[in-house]
């Protein structure tokens, strides 16, 4: 199933390539070590912990954050430098809602297809757009069932041609 979520996600990517005459596939990828900096996820839900600097690595940084307990939702937050054609992130310690489980954020905002099932999320464009490079709140997620924690798990992050882009390890983030 991987694969075929991979297929599809190429094809749509290729689909924007042919908009973008500034680039071809024969161009060289720059090679500068690029350290992005965001806040570690914090060890409770509480709302003052306070956050330290973290530094990332990778094409994408992703950070669960702002969990609400009272509607049993949080918010998946995302900086990334390269343009981000698709994501697919499985869930451990909660069951995503089946019925509004994916809401709001950049997804909804550049009219992303969101499909979820209990553990895993999935979004891209059917017209091959893209989530341009920058920061903010990718989408908040509700959830009907937890544990006391909640992590992310197998994460693809897809780029124009559906080639994969690097990503940070989350920390998991305490629900209670």
């Amino acid at each position: 199933m991987r694969l075929s979520i991979i297929f599809v996600l190429m094809t749509l990517a290729c689909q924007g390539e042919n908009r973008d005459t500034d680039k071809t596939e024969d161009t060289p990828k720059n090679t500068v070590e690029v350290v992005q900096s965001i806040t570690s996820v914090p060890s409770t839900s509480a709302s003052d912990t306070p956050l330290a600097d973290e530094q990332c690595y990778t094409d994408v940084c992703l950070q669960l954050r702002n969990h609400d307990a009272s509607s049993k939702s949080f918010e998946i937050y995302m900086k990334n430098l390269e343009p981000v054609a698709g994501v697919e992130i499985d869930f451990s310690g909660i069951e995503i809602d089946s019925i509004k489980g994916i809401y709001g954020g950049s997804i909804e905002k550049h009219k992303f297809n969101a499909q979820n099932n209990k553990v895993k999320f999935l979004a891209f464009s059917f017209q091959g757009e893209v989530l341009d490079p920058g920061d903010g709140i990718l989408t908040k997620l509700r959830y009907s069932q937890s544990s006391s924690v909640v992590c992310m798990e197998k994460i693809i992050i897809a780029a124009r041609q559906g080639l994969q882009l690097s990503n940070n390890e989350p920390e998991c983030m305490k629900l209670n």
